[in-house]
């Protein structure tokens, strides 16, 4: 049975064998409103590195592929701020964008984006809400 209203998922999304010493992890909280398929939330973005830790608003929808075991497709785009380091002055907006394929649990695959790294075949999963 399909969500219907407004409801909220938590997700987790790693490279599949586990997270590399180094590596990007991203947290998603997501509020999705089944009627009309828009998704709103806070993307935390954590690297073990000088200034890699951030919170920022993403904003997407999702598409049902509608065959089989309706899978559902979620689209995320979003920007965080980023400081240039010393001596340098300045702050810079960096593009995010993520594109995930779950199941009705929230399960599933994906990939995401933030300025130039690209994460590709993590495991997607739903840590509860």
């Amino acid at each position: 049975m399909a969500e219907v209203g407004y409801y909220i998922v938590d997700l987790e999304v790693a490279p599949e064998g586990g997270a590399m010493p180094g590596a990007p992890n991203l947290t998603l909280k997501l509020g999705v409103n089944a009627t009309n398929g828009e998704v709103n939330g806070q993307a935390t973005l954590t690297q073990a590195v000088q200034g890699g830790e951030h919170e920022f608003p993403v904003s997407g929808s999702i598409h049902h592929t509608g065959f089989g075991e309706d899978s559902l497709l979620v689209s995320l785009t979003g920007y965080y701020a980023q400081s240039v380091p010393p001596p340098a002055i300045g702050t810079y907006l960096v593009p995010f964008s993520a594109a995930l394929a779950v199941d009705k649990s929230w399960n599933g695959t994906g990939s995401y984006t933030f300025g130039h790294n690209r994460m590709s075949r993590c495991k997607v999963t739903s840590t509860g809400s």
